[in-house]
């Protein structure tokens, strides 16, 4: 079966998929400096966002990232700048190989986490488990690209499949439809939320009870620790309590059908 990864050539045109070393990330923040002209060099000077004008420099921080390519391929020929997205070890310490596989498993193939894609490792790349971050897009001019790819800073490229899947989970990401909490679940399964959050009351009550036992019998010392504990458990019982009584308003409302569209 096909490989997920290639290995570009040196002269092979940038595309979406490929993985470089050494991509500038520059970190902008709110403490912008300016970078004064001051004889043969610059000095810096406070400068506020609403005060910035084109072609100022300024100082900022660069960090150097390894990064995938999340532009078309056409795109990636002529376009002036590209868009990347930063890629991180994904990490394992789980201790059994069961939760290993579960882990690996459900950041390869699950959609909950839509900014992440998981990036297998691959010994003939020198590439660890990783995962590539749309969450924190980023864009460089082509130009430093090719600079790098022409200084073997491109260490590979997603395959033809990897490269469909990468376009899925992206379309996947920039396409989600935000749901009201009851716009989706029938009147049977907000029952069921129902009778959740009534348990999770029950426990918490019993939690409290007890803690009010032990406030009674604890030191001063440590009696405002345990008082700032409760608060907290009074404090989520009435959030449970507030949420019981949303979801208590919708049932009746859930299985109702939709207006035939008039279009």
């Amino acid at each position: 079966m096909p490989g997920f990864y290639r290995r570009p050539k040196l002269d092979t045109a940038i595309s979406q998929g490929d993985v470089f070393d050494g991509v500038p990330l520059i970190g902008v923040t709110i403490d912008l400096l300016r970078a004064i002209p001051d004889g043969a060099g610059f000095r810096a000077e406070r400068i506020e966002p609403d005060k910035l004008s084109d072609e100022m420099i300024l100082f900022e921080q660069v960090g150097l990232t390894r990064a995938i390519v999340i532009s078309q391929s056409c795109d990636a020929e002529r376009a002036p700048q590209l868009m990347l997205a930063p890629v991180t070890p994904f990490e394992l310490n789980e201790k059994t190989v069961d939760k290993k596989w579960k882990k690996i498993s459900q950041a390869a193939t699950s959609l909950s986490e839509t900014k992440y894609v998981y990036l297998p490792g691959n010994p003939h790349l020198g590439l660890a488990r990783s995962r590539a971050n749309f969450g924190e897009a980023f864009t460089v001019p082509r130009s430093l690209l090719e600079e790098l790819a022409r200084r073997g800073k491109r260490i590979g490229g997603l395959g033809e499949k990897a490269v469909a899947y990468f376009q899925f989970r992206l379309a996947v990401m920039l396409t989600r439809v935000a749901q009201d909490d009851y716009a989706w679940p029938s009147g049977e399964d907000i029952g069921i939320k129902i009778a959740y959050l009534q348990e999770e009351i029950k426990d918490r009550t019993k939690k409290a009870e007890k803690l009010t036992i032990r406030i009674q019998n604890a030191s001063a010392e440590i009696q405002d620790e345990l008082a700032a504990e409760y608060q907290e458990l009074k404090d989520e019982l009435g959030m449970l309590d507030r949420q019981i009584k949303v979801a208590e308003a919708a049932r009746p409302h859930a299985d109702e059908l939709a207006e035939e569209s008039s279009v």
